[in-house]
């Protein structure tokens, strides 16, 4: 299977919209988080957020998909909070269930890093996540490219 990473724009509503479909979807979703988790909006706003957010540049989602015409969508990661002074954003990631256990996480994990670190635009020199404690699944990918574990998360 061949996958590759796909950053999001602004005209890419069906696929902001199937990232809805699995915030909504998965009803656990604060397990794997340290952020508080707010209620999804209905479909109109949330492409509309998504939307404004890209076209600021204050997100930079991505996708991993596995056809040529980008329409299976395996997982989605996103560099948001971005610091131009510290050159560092923050990290998230999320993949749905049916694709987990799959190695999905470390390719496209793998991929991102390599597409932001490379990136002029943002031109960062540190990324950092946080995950929810008992996630050790994310923990374990986060340590497996060079994360930390400070004693107040995953760094």
């Amino acid at each position: 299977m061949d996958l590759h990473l796909r950053e999001i724009s602004p005209e890419d509503k069906a696929i902001i919209a199937k990232l809805r479909v699995w915030d909504v979807s998965e009803a656990n979703r604060h397990w794997y988080t340290c952020r508080p988790v707010a209620p999804v909006k209905d479909l109109h706003d949330y492409i509309d957020s998504m939307v404004e957010r890209i076209e600021r540049r204050v997100i930079r989602p991505f996708v991993l998909v596995s056809d040529e015409r980008d329409e299976c969508l395996c997982g989605k990661i996103t560099a948001f909070d971005f610091n131009p002074r510290n050159r560092s954003a923050e990290l998230g990631y999320y993949l749905p269930q049916m694709n987990r256990g799959m190695g999905f996480g470390r390719i496209m994990l793998r991929q991102f890093l390599h597409a932001m670190f490379e990136d002029a635009e943002w031109n960062l020199h540190k990324l950092y996540a946080t995950t929810a404690s008992g996630n050790q699944v994310s923990i374990h990918l986060l340590n497996r490219f060079g994360g930390s574990v400070p004693s107040s998360g995953v760094n």
